[in-house]
């Protein structure tokens, strides 16, 4: 590797959560290598683009995951490191916020010159951010290469023709870990799910596990397309489970 590495891998890597959001700052530019002289003269720069306002001078256990996001982005965006490898830990943000940062690093990557190492499952951000695609299976490389080649091996690997999934035993994101409402499965009736017609009805059979009775619960279905895009959306409120 040749340049100094900023990095953006999970939230809180590279984080005190005691201090402040500006001590924070000082302490991720002092480890990758930048003088407090240098960590001064982007100082503005990192807090506009944040966006977090006086919460910066509080300690960062306090923020949210967005605000703490925006502030991690920040960062890593804004101190002059020639690598910059982003996770996909950008998807908490606010989409006003995911698109600002697809901008920032699209210009890093053809604008400035940097390395960008983008990992996400987002088909739509890698066709639209990267010019070279690399695809892990199992923690081996299966391919490195032309983006639309890569994406359309992804796919390949990563799609089923299932009229039933079973979510019993999936594991919930660490900030939702709410167990007394969880969805068991899914059932997608229809007479072919590998060939869905456009007009065609579809009928779908969920089964939700409620520890107590719940009331006003809502259900949200949302159709993506092979590379993620939203299709359609469809919302049911106001459900109430015994």
């Amino acid at each position: 590797m040749n340049g100094r590495i900023s990095a953006l891998l999970e939230l809180g890597a590279g984080f005190n959560m005691e201090y402040n959001g500006i001590e924070n700052i000082y302490l991720n530019g002092t480890m990758i290598g930048f003088s407090k002289k240098e960590i001064d003269a982007k100082m503005d720069d990192i807090l506009n683009f944040a966006d977090i306002g006086d919460y910066v001078h509080q300690p960062v256990k306090t923020y949210s995951s967005g605000m703490f996001v925006k502030l991690a982005f920040s960062v890593a965006a804004h101190l002059d490191s020639e690598i910059m490898i982003m996770d996909e830990v950008i998807a908490v943000g606010d989409m006003k916020f995911q698109k600002k940062c697809l901008t920032k690093m699209r210009q890093a990557a053809r604008r400035d010159g940097k390395t960008v190492l983008y990992v996400s499952h987002n088909m739509a951000t890698i066709r639209d951010l990267c010019d070279r695609c690399i695809v892990l299976d199992k923690g081996k490389v299966i391919f490195d290469g032309d983006v639309d080649e890569g994406i359309a091996l992804y796919l390949s690997t990563k799609s089923q023709a299932a009229d039933f999934v079973d979510y019993s035993d999936f594991k919930r994101d660490n900030w939702f870990k709410r167990d007394n409402l969880r969805l068991q499965s899914v059932r997608v009736l229809v007479p072919s799910v590998e060939a869905i017609e456009r007009t065609q009805p579809v009928r779908i059979h969920c089964v939700i596990k409620a520890q107590e009775s719940v009331e006003r619960v809502g259900l949200r279905l949302e159709v993506r397309d092979e590379v993620g895009n939203p299709l359609a959306t469809s919302c049911l409120y106001d459900l109430n489970l015994h």
